[in-house]
């Protein structure tokens, strides 16, 4: 996979690229959004993306590298472990959200799903394969979920996101874990 990593953290863009490339990834490295979009090349897969890029917002970064090609994947890294609601629940066409710090079993994860995930879906990587596990059983306990793909103090906002985005359905949290229901319910 082309991977550009847009980070104004060197220790962190370093250390992404030595990662990301013991994968067998090619990547191309970019200290700030405005290089990014300078420097971009079309056959690019996927572009991770610091949400503190220095001198362009990072959405609008996402917006210029999208016109050049529209079905470029994006992982988002966030300085803050609580991702608002908000953010996920708007999701701007961003595959995955990564705050800080993030765990290396958390980003293989998503990099594998991503290549079996449609681009410009209105859910996340890790909000599809939750919703796919609720599909496929009726309870899904909270110990079943693998703690190296979620952080469970995080499932509250993940669940509030993908209920903001489900037509009919909601996900309700059950004694031991959660369940997907229908609205009438």
């Amino acid at each position: 996979m082309k991977i550009k990593i847009i980070e104004p953290n060197r220790s962190l863009l370093n250390s992404l690229n030595r990662y990301l490339e013991t994968k067998g990834n090619i990547i191309s490295l970019a200290f700030d959004g405005v290089i990014a979009v300078n420097e971009f090349e079309n056959d690019t897969d996927l572009i991770i993306i610091d949400s503190t890029s220095p001198r362009i917002e990072y959405e609008e970064v996402i917006d210029l590298l999208k016109k050049k090609k529209e079905n470029l994947r994006v992982f988002v890294i966030l300085d803050s472990f609580d991702i608002p609601v908000e953010i996920l629940a708007s999701n701007l066409n961003v595959d995955e959200y990564f705050p800080l710090p993030f765990r290396a079993q958390e980003f293989d994860f998503c990099l594998e799903k991503l290549k079996y995930t449609r681009p410009n879906n209105n859910l996340t990587i890790r909000e599809e394969y939750l919703l796919e596990l609720l599909e496929k059983n009726d309870v899904v306990l909270m110990a079943d979920i693998d703690k190296k793909i979620y952080r469970h103090e995080m499932m509250p906002i993940y669940i509030e996101s993908i209920n903001s985005k489900l037509k009919g359905k909601k996900i309700i949290k059950e004694e031991k874990g959660f369940k997907l229901v229908s609205n009438n319910d």
